[in-house]
Parts: C-alpha cells; structure tokens; sequence
C-alpha cells in the first residue's frame, strides 16, 4: 500500500543481526540492494566471518591477508564449495588418463588467503611376505601404505585477489604447474535426477551416491552453453571441472597456442555415504593393494540389504551395475531366444550351485574333495547367532574405485559383500593371523587389460573371448580384520590384498 513500510529496519540492530545470520550469501547480497540502512547490516563483518568459517575446517583468527571477511569472501565466491567438501575425485588422470582417475584434497592456506587442491597420492611402503596358515598355498605380504599430499604441484590454485565472479559461465584461469601449462576451473550444471539415465556418460556414475551428476564426455570439449550454468541457481556445488592445456604463447617461444587440452570432472562424494558411524563402521574412504597396479583408493558403502535386488554371484554377467533387480530386466517375446535364455540360465544355475557348495551354502553337501577340507567349512546355522554379537554386522558393504586401473577402471566396483551378517558368514577366523575376524561371501570384480564393460555378454562374445573382452565377478572372500583394515581373499587367485582406512581429517592441514 502506499505510504507503507516495513518494520522490519526499526528492530534493534543486535536483533537483525541474528535474523541476517540464516540468510545464504546470495540473499545478504539481495537484501544489501534494497537500502542504505539494510546494507549497513549486511555488511557486518561478523556474518561474513561466519560464512567464510563454514567453509574451512580450521578455526580461523583474522581474514588476513583479505583485509575484511566480507573480501575475503568475495574473493573466492563462488569456489567455497571446494574446502566446504574437502575430497573431490575426478573422471580421468591428472596426466589425462581417462582409467586412472585422481582424488584430490581442497584446502585453504590461511597464510596467503588461497584455496588449493592436491592430489592425494600413496605407495606400498614396507612389507614382508607371509604364509597363511589356513592355506599354505596362499602367500600374503604385509600392507603398509604411506598417504600423503602431492604438494609439490597443487592441481588447483586460487589466488586471493582474482578477479571476481559475475558470470557463472566465465572459467577462472589459475596460475598452476611450470610455465607453458595453462589451467582453468569452471563451474558446472548438473543434470536433473529425472533426466538421468543409465545409457549416458555420467559423473560421478551411477553407482557412486552423489547430490548432483554432470555429463562427462563432450565433443566440444564442454564448451557449449549447455554445460554451464547461467545464474547462481544452475551452478553446482558439487561438481566442477578442470582444464588443462599446454600453451606454447606463455612460454616464451615464437609461436602461440593452446595445444593437448584435457578436462577433469571432479565430482564430491555425501558425507554420511563415506563417515562411519556406530550402525556402519565399516563405511570409509580405503586405500587398497593391487599389487603390479600399486595403490588405489576406493570408497566403501555400508547398506541395508534390500530383498528386490538380486545377489550377484561369481556368474553373473551384468549391464553396467552387479545386483540389479529382477523387475528391472527386459523381456523378450521370441521364442528362439528365450529358449536360449533358459539353456543360458541353466548352464549358469548348475555353475552357481557348484560355486554355492564350494562356499558351504545352498542344498546339499559339498563335493567330497571339499567336505574334508577345513578351508570350505561354514559356520553352522545353530552357531550363527553366537559369531555375530555386534549389531554393526549387518546390511551389505560395496567397495568402489575412486581410482583404477586398466583392468578395472575408476567408478567401478571392486569387490561386493552381499550380507555380512549371519546369511553371509563363512566362518570366525581362528588362525593366528586373523584370529577373531569375521571371514563373509563376496564376489571381486576382475578384467583383462582395456577394461570392456559386460554390454558385450549380449552378443555372446563373452563364450569365446571372456578373459579378454569383459568384466566378470569371481568367487572371493572378505576378512574383516578390524573397523581400520580388510583383507579380501581372492579365491581363484590364491591371493589376499589388504585395505585400510584413510582418515582425511589428517590432510587437511598443509
């Protein structure tokens, strides 16, 4: 109405302070617009220090070297995100490999006011070879990975002082690597959940748990306007990318241009998906032996075992992700081939039956070279109860590569225990060397080299050429040596590669 006005500036100043204090940076900046008086308020240094706080791990004393909060802020707006999510792991290699994948660390260096982000790096360490005692023909060396940060070429660099962010679609050039390489990270816009679809190149996958997916492959290079967001509304906080390139202008040579360009996804991961709990201690960010490969790191989800999902078992060939639901899969109205379908089935029915007796599971007993050995054995369904006293025990754990290899690649499973609770117990161990574990089912994912997802098992390719053109499960064994450590036996191997947790708290401070 005319002549009307809001009370709202006539509250005492203590009072609108504290209302000021729920608004998002994007709203204080709104309500700065509006008049002389509701500026003043918005640009109390005390709510900006909040803000920046939120965003930093570390406590800190001073916005130096910004000279207030509100600048320091508006500094590295909109990139807080980065420190906000700390771990960040991306679709292709630093170097560019598209297999390998990196994880990189975000941390703000309160020295110089600037944002970085390394790449979290380990290697084998010391180790020594043991014998197994449950199978002398298994021999195990020793894991004792050393986790670090790569500090000495930080993947992101953003300096105080940039220019500022008006437009969400401008990349911001960073100062990063030896003269001549040339890198920018810019903002990304994620593709609505119902938009989303299994056919397309996604990151993070589909497997992974993420707020927000972006596509990862483009021919232009994710240069179209499409990729970007065009307002504050459309930018995701939980993803960006990267580009690097080698620009020959900038190094002093007689000739220009940008030449072998590559762009990163980087993806973030929930945090009640990766930090353990008192119900799901197993869940975690794990570093893990593959041997020849060196070390990769893997995220290990801890989830309630859901009845619709069909158990994946060392035969199961499957369409981009293992224990799909069988409501899930397509029919087929021709004849012939349902008819191949079940011989198919059968044939897979009769292996699964033989892979279940060699677990001590399913009907029957198992066969009479196994039922002596001691290495078979499972835990009597009268004594289940008995071995599984920690109610932590529960629900199905899946292991995930957020780095790979070139058999098995970035954002692919590495290993799946369906139960480990009493359904998938095996056994309590009780040799010395894992003397007390809980020893449960689960299957390893395997690959020959060049990676080949198993699409191609619809064309049967997978008779002749298995070993060499896709993906397959084999039949394996997790020991759960403590809330810190894992050991996987890898049965058709005869071999055992270990895992232990990687706290992040401890590389967030430089």
């Amino acid at each position: 109405m005319p002549g009307s006005s809001s009370a709202f500036p006539l509250l005492p100043p203590e009072i609108i302070t504290n209302i000021l204090r729920f608004l998002s940076p994007h709203s204080l900046a709104k309500l700065a617009c509006t008049c002389r008086l509701l500026r003043s308020h918005c640009d109390n240094d005390l709510l900006w220090a909040e803000l920046v706080q939120e965003n930093v791990p570390a406590k800190l004393e001073s916005p130096y070297p910004a000279t207030t909060w509100r600048d320091l802020y508006l500094a590295h707006y909109p990139y807080w995100f980065l420190t906000r999510h700390k771990i960040w792991f991306a679709d292709r290699a630093v170097g560019g490999h598209a297999m390998s994948g990196s994880i990189v660390i975000a941390l703000y260096d309160p020295r110089r006011g600037c944002i970085e982000g390394y790449r979290l790096v380990a290697e084998h360490g010391n180790h020594t070879f043991e014998s197994w005692s449950w199978n002398s023909e298994v021999i195990i060396h020793t894991f004792n990975p050393r986790v670090k940060l790569w500090l000495d070429d930080p993947v992101v660099k953003l300096d105080l002082g940039r220019p500022k962010m008006n437009d969400f679609r401008k990349e911001r050039m960073m100062q990063t690597g030896p003269s001549g390489l040339g890198s920018a990270v810019s903002l990304c816009q994620a593709i609505p959940e119902a938009l989303q679809h299994r056919s397309m190149a996604l990151w993070p996958p589909l497997i992974l748990p993420a707020r927000h997916r972006v596509r990862s492959e483009s021919s232009s290079m994710f240069r179209d306007i499409g990729h970007k967001p065009r307002k504050f509304e459309e930018a995701s906080d939980q993803t960006f990318r990267l580009r690097r390139w080698a620009d020959f202008g900038r190094a002093g040579t007689h000739f220009g241009g940008a030449f072998g360009e590559n762009v990163m996804t980087f993806s973030t991961l929930p945090e009640e998906s990766y930090e353990s709990t008192k119900d799901k201690p197993w869940q975690g960010i794990w570093v893990g032996d593959y041997s020849g490969h060196g070390c990769e790191f893997l995220v290990v989800l801890q989830k309630d075992v859901d009845p619709s999902v069909r158990p994946i078992s060392p035969t199961t060939w499957t369409m981009g992700s293992p224990g799909v639901s069988d409501a899930s899969s397509d029919d087929d109205d021709d004849d012939d081939d349902n008819d191949d379908d079940d011989d198919d089935d059968n044939e897979d029915d009769e292996f699964d039956t033989d892979f279940a007796q060699s677990q001590g599971i399913g009907e029957g007993s198992s066969s009479p070279a196994q039922a002596n050995d001691h290495r078979f054995s499972s835990v009597p369904s009268a004594d289940r109860a008995d071995s599984t006293d920690d109610p932590s025990c529960k629900g199905r754990l899946e292991a995930i590569k957020l780095t790979g290899d070139p058999n098995v690649p970035r954002g692919e499973y590495t290993w799946i225990a369906e139960d480990i609770g009493p359904e998938g117990l095996v056994r309590v161990a009780d040799e010395k060397m894992f003397e007390g574990s809980r020893v449960v089912r689960s299957v390893g994912h395997c690959a020959a080299h060049g990676f080949r997802n198993s699409m191609a098992a619809n064309l049967r390719l997978w008779e002749l050429f298995a070993d060499a053109l896709i993906d397959r499960y084999v039949a394996s064994q997790l020991i759960m040596v403590s809330h810190d450590t894992l050991a996987q036996y890898w049965q058709d191997l005869g071999h055992i590669s270990y895992y232990k947790r990687v706290n992040l708290d401890d590389y967030l401070h430089v």
